[in-house]
């Protein structure tokens, strides 16, 4: 078995050469509205994919939810550049967004949204990895807390729901981005990954981002070298992740040397009719 190194999987790895954070304005609500219950040494991470089609219709109940649970990272999937704007006014002057592409914000519609007061960013940029419909990114960032200087690197996803090859390939370039962004920091890494992986605890997905099992791609095998736990199964190791869906396959994934307090899964937000504003569910874990 071999594990292909960045180097030699890299096809389409673009450095960033723009840097644009945008924060967001205060349109019909005010910081007031975004409250954190949780211990200042303590921090919030969801993975939410807001359906963005439906944005429209369900709206009010998405920001509420997202609100509810004051996220200080939020890995959004399905944020297209006609919702951007409005999503991010709702959301208040207290958070920022990573766009990787500033001049045409169409093209990544899944980027990480920060508690500005929370954190600052060191670095930032994308892997573009094979396209399966839209176009397909990692998304990651170098954040660090204000208060106590502890930096994490997170990564957000949506892997490809009709392509099980292409699935494998944006895995696979995922390790490989981390075990860089490992070799570069030379510290005590600290990563945290988020996204709508369109796979469920069983499948051979999943298993190898835990490392437990290997991806077979061109007759090449590949094993994941990086620790990489579930976030949910450490706090919940007996309850199935809820899901809207026949699987759940919304993931918070952690490096073990970042401590997990609680993970939940929230499962309100219906409307009279009893309608879910999307078809996933946010995912949240709070770290310290």
């Amino acid at each position: 078995m071999k594990f292909q190194s960045v180097l030699g999987l890299i096809k389409k790895f673009s450095f960033l050469f723009f840097f644009i954070i945008i924060s967001c304005s205060v349109n019909n609500s005010s910081e007031s509205d975004i409250e954190n219950e949780i211990e200042e040494t303590e921090f919030k991470v969801m993975s939410y994919n807001i359906s963005g089609g439906t944005f429209s219709t369900y709206k009010d109940s998405i920001i509420s939810l997202i609100k509810k649970n004051a996220p200080d990272i939020l890995g959004v999937q399905e944020l297209s550049g006609s919702i951007k704007s409005e999503f991010l006014s709702f959301l208040g002057s207290s958070y920022s967004i990573i766009e990787t592409f500033p001049s045409n914000v169409n093209i990544n519609t899944h980027n990480i949204i920060y508690n500005n007061r929370l954190f600052n960013v060191t670095n930032f940029g994308y892997f573009e990895t094979e396209t399966c419909g839209p176009r397909r990114f990692i998304n990651w960032t170098l954040l660090k807390r204000k208060d106590n200087n502890e930096e994490y690197y997170i990564y957000n996803n949506h892997l490809c729901n009709s392509d099980l090859e292409l699935r494998k390939q944006h895995l696979i370039d995922l390790v490989n981005l981390m075990v860089e962004h490992k070799a570069q920091f030379g510290g005590d890494y600290k990563a945290i990954i988020t996204g709508d992986f369109n796979s469920g605890l069983d499948t051979e997905f999943i298993q190898f981002i835990l490392g437990k099992e290997s991806l077979t791609i061109d007759l090449d095998t590949y094993i994941n070298p990086v620790n990489i736990i579930d976030t949910w199964r450490e706090i919940n190791p007996t309850i199935t992740k809820p899901s809207q869906g026949e699987i759940s396959v919304d993931w918070i994934f952690s490096t073990p040397n970042i401590e997990i307090i609680s993970s939940s899964v929230d499962m309100t937000g219906t409307n009279t009719q009893n309608e879910f504003p999307s078809d996933h569910s946010p995912v949240i874990t709070v770290f310290k």
